[in-house]
């Protein structure tokens, strides 16, 4: 996974054009970065949950949340392992955050 970020400020026609010629095919990169972590992150929840042998299972990924069904003996656990996974998915020079909601159904989670 690359990580790549150009940024065009400059207010010189000739200056900007030739940035933009030079950097644009590199910036595609970074468009499915995002896409990455969560898959990333997925992944490692999935294993996880699977390795140490929980009922609770991975239901759902939508955009950047995964929908988890947890049994509620489990529920402490699997936050843990929700929270060193999520945060760890991606090496970057700032924290990800995440944020976690149980209900008993992903409405009354959200």
């Amino acid at each position: 996974m690359g990580l790549c970020a150009f940024f065009f400020f400059q207010a010189e026609d000739g200056i900007r054009d030739a940035q933009e010629s030079r950097g644009l095919g590199d910036c595609i990169r970074d468009r499915g970065t995002a896409a990455d972590i969560i898959k990333i992150a997925m992944i490692k929840v999935w294993k996880a949950l699977k390795d140490e042998g929980l009922k609770s299972r991975l239901i759902l990924q939508v955009h950047d949340e995964l929908l988890i069904e947890t049994a509620q003996d489990e529920e402490a656990r699997v936050r843990k392992i929700l929270t060193e996974n999520m945060k760890s998915a991606a090496d970057l020079a700032v924290t990800l955050e995440i944020d976690l909601h149980t209900g008993s159904n992903w409405y009354e989670a959200k």
